[in-house]
């Protein structure tokens, strides 16, 4: 997105937006991001351009990029990105960012998770009722927009 190829070690700007109905990753170099229209933007961090590995690594989720999508998706009514922003729920709990304190269920059955953030934040996210195939894509697209190659 910025015209020219990022270089390993470069300070970029990692920006979520949706295309097509997937979310993607755009990486803008930092002396284009002022330039960059930010107005397709759901969320944006700083991250870091890895360096090329010599050997085959894990992908490692990038906590504190989850953390700002987290946020920034908040307000989100578009079923899509509410169901992305409750898979990213999931990761910061596994991450141990947020704590799962009780799962919900309205008298209609509809399943809602309790969530607390480190500050005492509560937060209430409805159940997607994801199917195999939905849950799989989003993942996928999480691992592109937030994940990192790691070799621990």
């Amino acid at each position: 997105a910025s015209g020219r190829t990022l270089a390993p070690g470069e300070h970029v700007y990692g920006v979520l937006v949706q295309q097509d109905g997937a979310f993607t990753r755009l990486d803008i170099a930092a002396e284009a991001w002022d330039a960059y229209d930010h107005s397709a933007a759901l969320s944006w961090w700083r991250r870091t351009v890895p360096l090329p590995e010599r050997k085959a690594a894990r992908v490692r989720l990038d906590a504190a990029a989850l953390q700002r999508i987290f946020a920034d998706l908040a307000d989100a009514t578009d079923p899509g990105r509410m169901a992305f922003r409750y898979v990213v729920a999931l990761c910061l709990t596994r991450a141990r960012k947020l704590s799962l304190e009780r799962i919900v269920r309205d008298p209609d059955g509809t399943a809602w998770l309790a969530l607390l953030e480190r500050g005492g934040i509560r937060h209430r996210l409805r159940d997607p009722v994801l199917k195999a195939e939905d849950e799989a894509a989003l993942t996928e697209q999480l691992l592109a927009v937030a994940g990192e190659e790691s070799d621990k």
